[in-house]
């Protein structure tokens, strides 16, 4: 993951149909864009058999789920 640090996201959109179809996914998954160019997106678990929401915990401690929802 240390390949991560001082990368920034640039975009968050939906990942396309092409991208959905790669990973053997359906639905609406988010796509973070990196500077680098690198796609980033959550997975349900590490075998990558769904993908999920991003889940955190704001600087208040304030829990949170970012998702895209169906445009």
């Amino acid at each position: 993951m240390s390949d991560l640090i001082g990368k920034k996201i640039v975009e968050v959109r939906n990942m396309t149909e092409q991208e959905l179809n790669a990973e053997g996914w359906e639905g609406n998954v988010m796509c973070l864009i990196l500077d680098s160019g690198e796609k980033l997106y959550p997975s349900a678990d590490e075998e990558g058999n769904y993908g999920g929401a991003l889940f955190g915990v704001t600087t208040e401690g304030k829990q949170v789920c970012h998702y895209i929802q169906q445009e």
